[in-house]
């Protein structure tokens, strides 16, 4: 158990970006409209971190991982489940075009403006890891590159 006196999931949380710095982020078929999650899931027993991903972002979006590198880990209540979640997430290059897979119904690419985007967060991508990622200036912001000016 642990501070919360819950069950504990381990997960394992990809972080993509495109060649505007953008993350990506997916939303779950069946849950809220407009509710964003980090893709990547639960780590099977006898499964690395990096075999869950490879299998995870296989089925949810259809490509290959090439390269893990780890970026840190973050924990918080459980939003689907009554349990503590730890993610460990990990910057992730794949091979291919992410398309949605069976579990994935939209696909959405974040940048620093992520907070107008019109968006819920799960408590982990929204509080803890697009934060540190604008923070770290991981984070493109293609309104500005474009040269969009909002007034």
């Amino acid at each position: 158990m642990n501070q919360f006196n819950l069950p504990t999931i381990y997960k394992a949380g990809a972080l993509i970006f495109d060649p505007y710095k953008r993350v990506l982020a997916v939303h779950k078929r069946g849950k809220p409209a407009r509710e964003l999650i980090v893709p990547g899931g639960k780590i099977e027993r006898d499964e690395t971190d990096e075999q869950t991903l490879t299998r995870e972002l296989y089925e949810e979006l259809n490509v290959e991982v090439l390269s893990v590198y780890p970026y840190g880990v973050f924990q918080a209540k459980a939003i689907y489940e009554d349990a503590l979640l730890v993610m460990r997430t990990y910057i992730v290059n794949i091979k291919g075009i992410p398309v949605p897979g069976s579990e994935i119904d939209r696909l959405v690419w974040l940048d620093a403006n992520y907070g107008d985007s019109g968006y819920e967060f799960a408590s982990i991508l929204g509080q803890q890891i697009m934060p540190r990622l604008f923070a770290e200036g991981l984070l493109g912001n293609l309104k500005e590159a474009m040269g969009i000016r909002i007034d």
